[in-house]
């Protein structure tokens, strides 16, 4: 099945999604998680990042023995589906994507090499490496894939989209920027990058403003009212760090600081990931008194009611935590350490103690994306022997509620999963940028 036929399943999946708009957020008391192996193009590295409320799951995997990556696309009951490429080596979707139409967004290397040696957005977003090429945001529909244009520069970045078919991300301009990594050295990045929207029919990119003093930025993703949320900063290595040195949001164009305790008091890594149709904002910030360029970060819930929560980790051990996505119900999933979480009504839980039996070869490590039906897409470790395997694999879990048959397995209790340091690397390479790989 090609990626035009599982798009004609598409539109009689969303009858069914509006009728499920109304049911509560699924991670209520009671409720477990059957969890389904995705499957891959055969390689050792998959991931789901992205889950829109038709169950349509975007996201990337290795095809076996290319080294290389790939946009994949799962229906319901199909994939994954290879997108393949703009004619370059690599391509991924790796943000989540919110339209509930037959439209993914996501990001491919073309044929041209990177005129300047620019490291550029992507290539932290491929696996196992990026080959140089430059680097464009696309959309796909019809079953082809189509090249954003970027501000003048060379590169762009393709990551959220809403239900009107907008799509935001960043791209470059044709200005040698000094506060750009690579300014004058001829690696790192070079040229001045923009928040970027595009809008249907695609032919032209439109620059959104950056907070006054701020040279670079980018949007991460938009909500079906118009209103987009990104990093504003300096050009640094145009992967989070001292690009995201503040959380700011655009309301049809207009850029604003967002309002009521905009970090968490950290200089840099200030990242919104999502934003909900009501608002809230999730994403990851370095916590007050870091002020270096070091990923340190907790995840964060931002709402004009509360400002900025810090939502924790689920234990000190963890160290680190990030959230992926937010659905309008105020459902958030991300990472804590090397495990999945949903978080809800203050509490943050390790997805793994809510899988039942169906999950026990697997054990998930980030939650990238939820759906309205409280679905949840990501990337889990294969399992044996009770242990992570070096393979990566994209995997959903369905919410419902527990019964005595599907009780969640004995590793629910509590005990530890060993991931070992290259494997959490791998697991985080998407997070860590430039500095940190």
């Amino acid at each position: 099945m090609n990626r035009h036929d599982v798009a004609c399943t598409y539109s009689l999946a969303i009858v069914a999604t509006v009728a499920a708009m109304s049911l509560p957020a699924a991670a209520t008391a009671g409720t477990q998680y059957s969890v389904v192996n995705l499957g891959s193009f055969g390689g050792v590295w998959g991931q789901a990042s992205s889950i829109d409320d038709a169950g349509t799951i975007a996201g990337a995997s290795d095809p076996k023995g290319d080294g290389l990556t790939h946009a994949a696309v799962w229906g319901r009951g199909h994939g994954p589906v290879d997108l393949g490429t703009l004619g370059g080596g690599n391509s991924a979707v790796a943000w989540p994507n919110h339209d509930n139409f037959p439209l993914i967004a996501g990001i491919s290397e073309t044929a041209e090499v990177e005129p300047l040696g620019e490291d550029w957005s992507c290539a932290i977003f491929f696996y196992p490496v990026a080959t140089g090429h430059v680097c464009v945001g696309f959309v796909e529909f019809g079953g082809r894939m189509w090249p954003l244009p970027t501000l003048g520069g060379y590169d762009g970045y393709a990551a959220g989209t809403n239900d009107f078919g907008q799509v935001v991300g960043w791209a470059e301009t044709t200005y040698r920027d000094a506060t750009c990594e690579g300014a004058g050295v001829g690696f790192g990045q070079v040229l001045q990058f923009l928040p970027a929207v595009w809008n249907p029919p695609y032919r032209k990119a439109e620059a959104l403003p950056t907070l006054p003093g701020d040279s670079d930025g980018d949007a991460v993703a938009v909500n079906d009212f118009g209103v987009a949320v990104g990093n504003s900063g300096e050009c640094d290595q145009a992967v989070g760090r001292f690009t995201a040195q503040h959380v700011v949001m655009w309301d049809h164009g207009r850029v604003t600081n967002i309002p009521y305790a905009p970090t968490l008091g950290g200089a840099a890594w200030n990242t919104p990931t999502d934003i909900s149709n009501s608002g809230e904002i999730v994403g990851f910030a370095n916590l007050r008194g870091n002020t270096t360029g070091n990923y340190a970060p907790h995840a964060f819930a931002w709402t004009a009611r509360t400002g900025m929560d810090d939502l924790g980790t689920i234990s000190v051990a963890d160290g680190v935590s990030s959230a992926g996505g937010v659905n309008d119900f105020g459902e958030v999933v991300g990472y804590s350490g090397s495990r999945a979480f949903v978080y809800q009504n203050g509490t943050m839980t390790d997805l793994n103690t809510l899988v039942d039996a169906s999950g026990a070869s697997l054990y998930l490590v980030v939650a990238n994306d939820v759906n309205d039906r409280g679905e949840i897409a990501g990337q889990a470790c294969v399992l044996a022997s009770g242990q992570c395997t070096d393979t990566l694999v994209p995997f959903l879990a369905i919410p419902h509620r527990a019964n005595g048959a599907t009780r969640a397995p004995a590793r629910s209790s509590g005990r530890s999963i060993v991931i070992p340091a290259s494997l959490r690397a791998r697991i985080l390479r998407r997070y860590l940028g430039a500095s940190a790989m």
